[in-house]
């Protein structure tokens, strides 16, 4: 038996806040047939204040195999900041974004960022549990519908985009 995906979600939250948003992503990760024993999940829910070197660091000895994170105005620089030093550091973990700040402008925010291998556009849940199963298949991440993501060449892809979930009690509760 293979060792299972080790996937590290971050959220860094204005001060005294917890992310829905990976509680979220995380649930319905754990929930897919697809990825039930073959992935395993920690999550950190810090401040958008923290040191990005500390963040990184923290990232950086889970070691995972990926790492999401949610992205908002409030804190899109410190995560470019994390991104590239857990980039530096770990130069094989595949980091994927999502969220308002970049989903609307992923192919932007990939010429931009360097250290970032896909963008999830729109609703989370399923785009995201699709890309661990890619990731873990060695498949290429915009084959998921509702993904941009770069290409072996550099370039970067987008896969078509996703349908509304459109019934959201199907999205299992984190809590």
């Amino acid at each position: 038996m293979t060792e299972p995906l080790k996937v590290a979600l971050l959220a860094m939250n204005a001060p005294g806040y917890q992310s829905l948003a990976i509680a979220y992503l995380r649930a319905y990760a754990e929930a897919d047939p697809r990825l039930k024993g073959r992935v395993g999940f920690q999550s950190l829910d810090l401040a958008a204040t923290d040191d990005p070197w500390w963040v990184a660091y923290r990232i950086i000895g889970l070691e995972p195999d990926v790492l999401g994170v949610s992205v908002f105005c409030w804190n899109a620089r410190a995560v470019y900041d994390v991104c590239r030093i857990v980039r530096e550091a770990l130069p094989n973990v595949t980091i994927v974004l999502g969220g308002p700040e970049v989903g609307p402008i992923a192919d932007a925010v990939l010429y931009a960022e360097p250290a970032v291998d896909a963008i999830v556009r729109g609703e989370g849940e399923a785009a995201f549990a699709d890309v661990l199963d890619l990731a873990r298949r060695g498949k290429p991440l915009s084959r998921a519908d509702g993904v941009t993501a770069r290409g072996p060449d550099g370039d970067t892809q987008a896969a078509p985009d996703r349908a509304l979930i459109a019934d959201l009690d199907s999205i299992p509760s984190p809590y």
